[in-house]
């Protein structure tokens, strides 16, 4: 998969610090084209921020967040964007 990474130990690398449990949240790009979720950590969640379907995979729970405007880069000085990375970051506190 296309960039995916271990968000907490980005984190802890650039903050120089352990601030992140480490392999407990990834990012990365489509999972469209992976064959088994062995290629990814074997996720419990997967969190698809776009507006295209993921494939399905079972005993995964799947949630889909995309974004209602069309932007690619996310300027968080825009309120739509605030408010939709909100309700991302509320998904996270209902897991």
């Amino acid at each position: 998969m296309v960039n995916f990474r271990d968000v907490g130990e980005f984190v802890n690398l650039l903050a120089e610090q352990e601030l992140m449990r480490r392999k407990c949240l990834y990012r990365g790009g489509k999972i469209t084209y992976l064959e088994n979720l062995d290629q990814i950590e074997t996720p419990k969640t997967i969190i698809n921020l776009r507006k295209g379907q993921d494939p399905y995979f079972s005993n995964i729970k799947m949630l889909q967040i995309a974004t209602d405007n069309q932007l690619e880069v996310y300027k968080t000085s825009d309120n739509k964007v605030r408010r939709w990375l909100n309700e991302v970051m509320m998904c996270f506190q209902n897991s």
